[in-house]
């Protein structure tokens, strides 16, 4: 199957993602928080590199330039950043100048949030109380919360 040829639609960086430079195995790399979808996505400086020159103005011929000359030890080709591009639309980072780009991101939370959020809720709910172990509390919650009590209670 090919992919297709996002070169032609303008994309642009969404502007609202939250950039943190970290190490990650050693490594540096940089962690994306989507605060609509509510995750965080961790790229190597060489990916961000080229997101972060998607302005809606520059081509694959030019963002391959720009890469060359910034990483020349580095090969790559015109179908490895349309691939990189191609994951990034997918990954909700970036804007094409299309209509319907906010719903597809509406649509996108929503389906994200049917599969995890009931695992979201605690997280954000949680907070870290010094001095006070939990083992007794979860140890008695996991043993009253098979799946007729779960819903019992909640329902």
């Amino acid at each position: 199957m090919r992919t297709p040829k996002i070169d032609s639609v303008r994309l642009v960086r969404r502007s609202d993602l939250e950039v943190v430079q970290v190490t990650h195995q050693g490594e540096p790399c940089l962690v994306l928080k989507d605060p609509i979808a509510a995750n965080y996505i961790r790229m190597r400086p060489d990916e961000y590199f080229v997101l972060e020159r998607l302005d809606g103005h520059r081509s694959l011929e030019q963002l391959q330039e720009a890469y060359k000359r910034t990483y020349p030890n580095q090969r790559i080709t015109a179908q490895d950043i349309q691939s990189l591009l191609h994951r990034f639309h997918e990954q909700g980072l970036v804007l094409g100048e299309v209509a319907g780009q906010g719903e597809q991101l509406l649509q996108r939370l929503v389906r994200s949030s049917g599969k995890s959020g009931c695992l979201r809720f605690p997280t954000c709910c949680s907070c870290a109380l010094g001095g006070i172990d939990p083992d007794r509390f979860l140890k008695i919650v996991s043993c009253r919360t098979s799946v007729g009590c779960f819903t019992r209670f909640f329902s």
